[in-house]
């Protein structure tokens, strides 16, 4: 089989600042938002993958070949990758103290991509919340 390989756009950077910018103000709002207002660029799919994902689990699942990514190696951390067609506009690395999308899809499409915010006391510290992302169906 012959998959295209994603490739990594070089307004990455550019998007990756204005995306955890805007992410923080959707958690600060604490009101369901559309991740494309968050990830305010063209995309057609988010992909979210967890700690200890293998590459070619990731790859499988996207269908294409992800070049110049790493495997995450801590559970403090997970990975978004956002598609257009062939090509990876945006793969971020976030904290799972940031905001979790553990509890999210795999796989979100542009058009089904309402979330919503939950804030839960942090069970190990008293002055901080564990903030989650999830989901809604439309």
């Amino acid at each position: 089989m012959n998959v295209p390989q994603l490739q990594a756009s070089r307004e990455a950077s550019r998007y990756a600042q204005t995306f955890r910018t805007n992410l923080d103000e959707a958690i600060q709002a604490n009101t369901p938002f559309r991740m494309t207002d968050v990830a305010n660029f063209e995309w057609d799919r988010m992909y979210k993958f967890d700690a200890y994902t293998p590459i070619e689990q990731m790859e499988e699942t996207m269908g294409a070949k992800l070049k110049g990514s790493e495997e995450l190696m801590d559970e403090l951390f997970y990975k978004l990758i956002f598609v257009k067609g062939d090509k990876v506009i945006l793969a971020i690395t976030l904290e799972r103290i940031t905001a979790d999308f553990s509890s999210s899809k795999r796989m979100t499409k542009r058009e089904s991509s309402l979330f919503k915010v939950e804030k839960i006391p942090d069970e190990y510290a008293a002055d901080r919340e564990t903030i989650l992302i999830q989901h809604v169906m439309e």
